[in-house]
């Protein structure tokens, strides 16, 4: 199981920094169109829109899958052991459920409704681009399918685990 969390999140780092590279050597295209030879570009804008939104749902999943996320922890904090396994076991089933209705069914409907709509610069058809909802659905549904594992296999919340740099779960 951590393998296959270890290959997905390579993956994503190494799709978010191609992607961050890009979108730096695209902006730095627009600031030189527009002031340097005073013919902005038409597709630079668009598209560093629309690879924000990318960067952003793959981030937010993969800093969700490395545990790195905001939590606010101050109840969980002041529970027993048991209690806390608990609140962690039903926040896994609770953002399950939401990932799959919201992220993946939610998604997967936008995408199939904005499909004949094209963007006005890059001429792409919209579904693509919202194609990211579904796609980070199925990341933190993965994420959470296997954070729950962990709690129930091991016997302990996923609070407790420590990590070392690399994200490992230390022996």
């Amino acid at each position: 199981m951590y393998t296959l969390e270890k290959r997905v999140n390579r993956i994503i780092e190494m799709i978010t920094c191609t992607l961050m590279v890009i979108m730096v050597m695209v902006a730095a295209y627009q600031v030189l169109s527009r002031y340097i030879f005073n013919a902005p570009s038409s597709f630079s804008e668009e598209f560093l829109r629309y690879s924000l939104i990318w960067l952003s749902m793959l981030g937010g999943a993969y800093v969700f899958g490395k545990k790195k996320h905001i939590a606010i922890t101050f109840l969980q904090n002041k529970l027993s052991e048991k209690l806390k396994k608990v609140t962690v076991i039903i926040g896994d089933i609770l953002v399950i459920v939401f990932s799959i209705l919201v992220l993946i069914i939610g998604g997967a409907a936008i995408v199939s409704n904005t499909m004949g709509q094209m963007s006005a610069s890059l001429g792409i058809q919209m579904g693509y681009i919202y194609m990211i909802l579904p796609l980070t659905g199925f990341l933190i549904l993965l994420y959470s399918i296997l954070n729950l594992y962990q709690v129930i296999i091991t016997k302990k919340p996923a609070e407790e685990f420590e990590y070392n740099e690399t994200g490992e779960i230390k022996g």
